[in-house]
């Protein structure tokens, strides 16, 4: 089963977490992948609606047990 498969995350997703554990905010996020803040925070809660969590912490916490982060 390949990497992608596994993930209950998106492509777009796993981006987004990847920026979230590296401390960046919403509007950071939307500079760095040439989003508005408000797409950046719509891609932040679904991550945390896929995790069933309720912060950027535990998000990237799941990231790492779920193999979405390294």
């Amino acid at each position: 089963m390949t990497e992608a498969a596994r993930s209950v995350l998106t492509g777009r997703e796993r981006q987004i977490l990847a920026l979230i554990a590296d401390g960046m905010s919403n509007g950071e996020i939307g500079a760095a992948l040439y989003i508005s803040p408000a797409t950046a925070k719509s891609h932040v809660k679904a991550i945390f609606a896929r995790y069933g969590v309720n912060s950027r912490a535990q998000a990237v916490a799941a990231g790492f047990r779920a193999g979405d982060l390294r």
